[in-house]
């Protein structure tokens, strides 16, 4: 009912809310609090889904996302201070992967033929250009390629609303363009008489049929690729040299190379690219 009333954020941040509140009201009945109500909701209820959840294995970036539309909940209700904005109270702190632990991934070309060709290309999209998947699905190349250096991605394509430009470095790349171009002319590669969320939901699904695992590790091999040209040598997650290795110099050339990668990803923070890249 309350997200039927407030229509806040892009229509995936709506769906992902509503699928959240729909299944913490059927984790807190399995949990034996059935009768849990706008007047009742609070921190002990966060606190009992989030420990819910961990036992069930969830990462602890997917229950930080859960608890941040809980509190847009709350907010909803006229509870905004019901649940903490600290998640350490509910959840360990995010910690990076180590270096030895790459999951950088490379496209299979044998399983992308299982997929559809607007899905096979948005994939392609995200090994070499490093778009997410929204992105990917989103992308319309006749809108995309106005300037010839370089693609502009629309706000509403991306996370956050944060437009973003990507350069064009190579001949794979336009070619994947044109490709694209070819395909869907001035259109997204969402499947027509499709949206997003189904368009989302068919990728995922044709791609576990194909075995394609670990979409994201596409943007992993395009920062890592990135990171070499740039560089000149392997990342650290590569077993390339570490931080704590380098000299002054390369650590100048490493902070340049990383705040690039880091706005082609669409993150703001340089210290993000520790996930893609190791340190």
């Amino acid at each position: 009912h309350v997200t039927a009333h407030n229509k806040d954020g892009s229509y995936a941040t709506q769906s992902a809310r509503k699928e959240t509140l729909l299944m913490s009201a059927k984790d807190l009945t399995s949990c034996g609090y059935n009768k849990v109500s706008p007047k009742n909701f609070g921190a002990r209820h966060a606190t009992l889904l989030s420990n819910f959840w961990k036992e069930k294995g969830i990462s602890n970036a997917t229950i930080k996302n859960r608890l941040a539309h809980l509190r847009w909940y709350a907010s909803a209700i006229n509870k905004p201070t019901a649940i903490p904005r600290n998640n350490d109270l509910f959840v360990q702190r995010r910690t990076y992967t180590s270096n030895e632990n790459n999951k950088a991934k490379d496209l299979d070309l044998d399983k992308l033929d299982a997929l559809t060709d607007r899905q096979n290309l948005s994939l392609k999209l995200q090994r070499f250009f490093g778009l997410r998947r929204e992105e990917s699905l989103k992308f319309n190349p006749m809108v995309a390629t106005k300037k010839d250096n370089k693609i502009v991605l629309k706000a509403s394509w991306c996370k956050g609303g944060r437009t973003r430009d990507v350069i064009i470095r190579t001949q794979a790349q336009k070619d994947l363009l044109d490709q694209c171009k070819a395909l869907v002319g001035n259109n997204s590669m969402i499947e027509k008489g499709s949206n997003y969320i189904n368009a989302r939901d068919a990728l995922d699904k044709a791609c576990q049929r194909a075995e394609i695992k670990n979409m994201h590790g596409f943007r992993h091999a395009y920062a890592q690729e990135r990171y070499q040209e740039i560089t000149g040598h392997l990342s650290p997650k590569q077993g390339g040299i570490i931080s704590k290795d380098m000299s002054a110099e390369q650590k100048i050339i490493d902070s340049n190379a990383r705040l690039i990668i880091s706005k082609e990803l669409g993150h703001s923070r340089e210290e993000i690219t520790v996930i893609y890249l190791g340190k």
